[in-house]
């Protein structure tokens, strides 16, 4: 198997203005957003903001509210507003989250397999160990790209006549699974486990503003109605499945299983291209089985008392693509 490097966009600006090129460096790959962009028009560093280690000023952060200002976004009022209050804690923090592009939540692994002319796209939350270990195992000459869906089809472009597939699930079920694992699951995992996810839990606390480890699920769903949970600026882990999916031209993969029914939906996939895989390993890394067995005992019982009829409502306009997807599959 074979791991292609990540695509990183052409900057002719940088070939031009070696300075530019110099405060890029290091951040190859990153897709600057529009707003990013467009400060440097304004004479703004857009790495200075990205880059926690170098601090905030005031004057930053106010450079910061009147771009987003600009671009009719209420973030930038925000921002502007905190400033003024003089909470600039809470101004850097709104920036922060609003000056962050969801390129990065799309660079999600792409299997690709010349051997059985298939292109498998995954979608965190959705069994993706699993899956990947079986398709390595029935293809070792694989490739596995680290870009999102599009830039895949620009690269290799013979993949658009190849049959494409990927699995979904109940975007209620996933905004629960992330926010269990976020906040109630850490404990019972193994050591090693736990570690890694309370470093995860720091850093996405820290990037994402109204985000907290105290957040009952009803904020949380509240959250992902505001901007600073939405698509433009979201993790891997809560931005829209369609966003991930979606290949060139717009169109969804070929075939699009239910992580609900993947044992018979992943049978109609091998069958179809042949694959000496029956059957789904399970691969869930640095968790015990008695952790596993306890966190879905735990969220079952969890699940009618937290998805209440207010957060399937706002779960339903957040991810209302993701559950027309998810129904017609």
């Amino acid at each position: 198997m074979k791991i292609a490097a990540p695509v990183s966009p052409a900057d002719s600006n940088s070939r031009a203005d070696p300075s530019r090129r110099r405060r890029t460096a290091g951040h190859a790959g990153v897709d600057l957003s529009e707003g990013l962009r467009r400060s440097y028009e304004m004479g703004f560093d857009p790495i200075r903001i990205e880059d926690r280690r170098v601090g905030w000023t005031r004057r930053a952060v106010r450079r910061v509210g009147r771009l987003l200002s600009l671009r009719g976004e209420g973030v930038g009022r925000d921002v502007a507003g905190a400033v003024l209050r003089g909470d600039l804690t809470r101004a850097r923090q709104m920036a922060s989250t609003a000056t962050r592009s969801s390129a990065l939540a799309l660079v999600t692994p792409k299997f690709v397999s010349p051997t059985y002319r298939c292109v498998w796209i995954s979608t965190p939350k959705v069994a993706s160990r699993s899956i990947l270990a079986a398709l390595t195992s029935a293809d070792p000459e694989c490739k596995i790209y680290q870009m999102n869906a599009v830039d895949l089809c620009r690269v290799r472009p013979d993949v658009r006549d190849w049959f494409t597939f990927a699995f979904v699930r109940h975007p209620f079920e996933r905004a629960l699974s992330f926010w269990y694992e976020l906040h109630v699951s850490p404990w019972r995992y193994t050591e090693g486990r736990r570690r890694l996810l309370f470093q995860k839990r720091a850093d996405l606390f820290d990037r994402f503003y109204g985000l907290a480890d105290t957040q009952e699920f009803d904020a949380y769903c509240e959250w992902l109605n505001t901007p600073y949970g939405a698509d433009q600026h979201a993790d891997e882990h809560f931005v829209s499945m369609e966003s991930v999916l979606r290949l060139d031209n717009g169109r969804l993969p070929d075939f699009v299983g239910r992580l609900e029914s993947i044992e018979a939906d992943w049978r109609s996939v091998v069958a179809r291209l042949g694959m000496p895989v029956p059957e789904l390993p399970f691969v869930h890394s640095g968790v015990g089985w008695n952790a596993v067995a306890e966190d879905v005992q735990a969220m079952r019982s969890a699940r009618t008392r937290l998805l209440t009829a207010r957060n399937r409502e706002l779960l339903s306009v957040r991810y209302a693509s993701d559950l027309e997807i998810w129904r017609r599959c």
